[in-house]
């Protein structure tokens, strides 16, 4: 039975609202002044936001729908199913395209944070050029991919694709619909040599931004054993780097990890039919989850929001008072381990 096409609906209309709402909160927080301490890394935190917000709301339009039958796949946008055919294979390699962004961008803040740690002087110097290799290596990356699935985008569907797609349009209507089927063996039993290729290398692009990840937080791990900081720098940067790893756990996991399932659940030569949508759904919705988990886990951005609030309900007295019984708090408990040291 087919997933209601209003449930796709509800939840990435959903997702993409609160993406907005979170992703430009974040955007909020960085232009405030209490985030001038994190430097030049606020700007690629805003890119991350904006490209989350594009993600989210082109989710949101093209309602993606995948299918997984035997030994293959079909997917396609609901919204631009009827396009012109040319304008269709654009908008389904844009989406192919979109898929590895935010893992390229994560290798790029794994990257800016080893720097920062190892080389911060010449990091600061030079980010106008980090930026621009980084942009030239998002683009490369970015185009391999599209370049990919537009050579995969031109392969003829079998049969059984004809069939599950019945709840969704005609296949044999003329023009055809813009679906993009994924098969990895046609109808006389033959690999289809071109489309394995493309999907193994799609893979192998999106899991090496996904290992130089890993060995980023490795060395960044190193560091922090190794490298002398001042304490409000470690702890700004141990900061930083928990929340980093939050924005990379979150997409492997809710979106890496379908794709997976995806590409190769039909090699089981068993069709599973609407697995495929759940999958799709699952990795739509994580531009709304990563924005607010950053948010509440660096103190500055959530103490902020909180600030805000209180503001907002005319609170502020109350909060202002809490704020400073803590640091007094603090300062006694600083001066009393002065004292115990000294007696000592």
């Amino acid at each position: 039975m087919a997933i209601p096409i209003i449930v796709h609906k509800v939840i990435l209309y959903s997702s993409a609202v609160v993406s907005v709402f979170g992703n430009g909160l974040l955007l909020l927080l960085l232009a405030h002044r209490n985030s001038h301490v994190l430097g030049k890394y606020r700007v690629l935190l805003a890119m991350f936001a904006l490209t989350y917000i594009a993600i989210s709301l082109f989710d949101a339009w093209f309602i993606p729908i995948f299918l997984l039958g035997e030994y293959g796949y079909v997917f396609f946008g609901y919204g631009s199913l009827f396009l012109e055919q040319t304008l269709g294979k654009i908008v389904n390699v844009t989406y192919c395209s979109s898929f590895i962004v935010p893992f390229i961008m994560l290798s790029i803040h794994f990257i800016y944070r080893f720097l920062s740690l190892t080389k911060p002087r010449v990091l600061q110097q030079h980010f106008g050029i980090f930026i621009f290799i980084s942009f030239i290596y998002s683009t490369a990356y970015v185009a391999a991919i599209a370049f990919i699935a537009y050579t995969i985008c031109g392969q003829k569907a079998t049969d059984q694709f004809s069939y599950v797609m019945m709840d969704y349009a005609n296949m044999s209507a003329i023009p055809a619909p813009n679906a993009f089927p994924v098969e990895y063996i046609d109808e006389i039993g033959s690999l289809r040599t071109v489309i394995v290729i493309g999907v193994f290398t799609s893979g192998v692009l999106c899991g090496k931004s996904i290992i130089v990840c890993g060995v980023c937080i490795v060395k960044i791990l190193h560091s922090f054993k190794t490298r002398v900081l001042e304490i409000r720098t470690r702890h700004l940067q141990i900061q930083l780097f928990r929340a980093l790893i939050i924005q990379f756990i979150i997409p492997v996991i809710f979106s890496f990890v379908p794709f997976c399932i995806i590409v190769g659940a039909p090699l089981a030569g068993v069709s599973f039919g609407q697995l495929g949508n759940v999958c799709s759904i699952t990795s739509s919705v994580f531009p709304a989850i990563d924005p607010l988990l950053i948010i509440v886990s660096i103190s500055r951005f959530r103490n902020t929001v909180l600030d805000w609030f209180y503001r907002a309900t005319g609170r502020k007295a109350q909060r202002n008072e809490k704020k400073a019984k803590e640091m007094s708090r603090i300062h006694t408990s600083m001066v009393a381990q002065k004292r115990t040291a000294t007696l000592d």
